[in-house]
């Protein structure tokens, strides 16, 4: 009985990363509200039903052009207790350009809609199924660990409760900085 739950245990599918270098093909395209939406997933590693929900006052913007964003609750924080996450200056200026309202939500749309926004412009652009609106979020991840970063920090940042997820979704960055693999130079 054991072998056979082992022959039919199935893995997960994996959202496709959107790495920086297809972020940035993507944004050559990309409406004002794709940009923007993108650029916020991604700087905020943020989960879909996140960036769906995050208002116009939960942005901050200060005088250097960067912002801070409120994320009010999440899969992780369920009492609401928030959290705040960092944007570039060129995430705050899509936004911007997207269009600053004094209240309400910054992508009113459902999460549904926002993951077909997703899908629809990566095949469009990158010619490949296989990205969804996690994807911001596994990019993300994939560039910080390939750039350095310990996957405390990752899960710190990504609001994961331990490194396990992280360390999922970089594993094939993470096989390329083994000992095997730098040992092997």
């Amino acid at each position: 009985m054991s072998g056979l739950n082992k022959v039919n245990r199935s893995t997960s599918k994996q959202a496709k990363p959107l790495t920086e270098d297809k972020i940035l093909l993507l944004l050559e395209t990309a409406t004002l509200m794709e940009a923007a939406l993108l650029q916020v997933q991604r700087d905020g590693l943020l989960r879909i039903s996140e960036v769906a929900a995050v208002q116009w006052t939960d942005l901050s913007v200060m005088a250097d052009g960067t912002g801070c964003l409120l994320i009010r609750r999440s899969k992780t924080d369920q009492e609401g207790k928030g959290h705040v996450v960092f944007l570039r200056k060129q995430t705050v200026d899509a936004l911007v350009a997207y269009g600053v309202q004094e209240c309400g939500r910054i992508f009113p749309k459902s999460t549904c809609t926002l993951r077909r926004r997703i899908k629809r412009l990566t095949a469009s652009v990158l010619g490949e199924e296989g990205y969804s609106g996690h994807s911001c979020r596994v990019g993300m991840v994939n560039d910080l660990v390939e750039r350095g970063a310990s996957l405390l920090a990752v899960q710190t940042v990504g609001r994961w409760r331990s490194q396990s997820m992280p360390a999922h979704y970089a594993r094939n960055i993470l096989a390329g900085q083994n000992a095997v693999a730098q040992f092997m130079g």
